[in-house]
């Protein structure tokens, strides 16, 4: 059943549906809490604006087991939108350490913002 709350978060969420998507994916969380679950709510937080949420929603994916370089790279980002400069580069430099070349690129501009 939280299936059909996940699919439905991610149609949403593509479509720029944030608040929306965020809804069904508290609903697939309260039947079943995964990583998964736990990085798209923060996705939600965080293209929302809500930044302490955002980083909250990653703080629980990676409890859970996620350490993945997107997890690292949005919560660092979500650091750097929410002030807090110091778990901002921690994290970037986690993902910087994860990331393939692309993905990389896009890390260390985002820490020359930060140095």
């Amino acid at each position: 059943m939280e299936e059909d709350f996940i699919s439905e978060g991610l149609s949403n969420f593509i479509s720029y549906n944030y608040t929306y998507s965020l809804q069904m994916f508290n609903k697939a969380d309260s039947i079943k809490s995964n990583s998964d679950i736990k990085f798209y709510q923060g996705m939600c937080h965080m293209k929302l604006g809500d930044y302490e949420n955002a980083i909250k929603e990653f703080n629980d994916s990676n409890l859970k087991g996620n350490t993945s370089f997107e997890l690292f790279f949005n919560r660092g980002l979500s650091h750097l939108y929410n002030g807090d400069l110091v778990n901002s580069k921690k994290d970037l430099l986690e993902a910087l350490n994860l990331g393939n070349e692309n993905q990389k690129q896009n890390v260390e501009l985002h820490l020359l913002k930060i140095s």
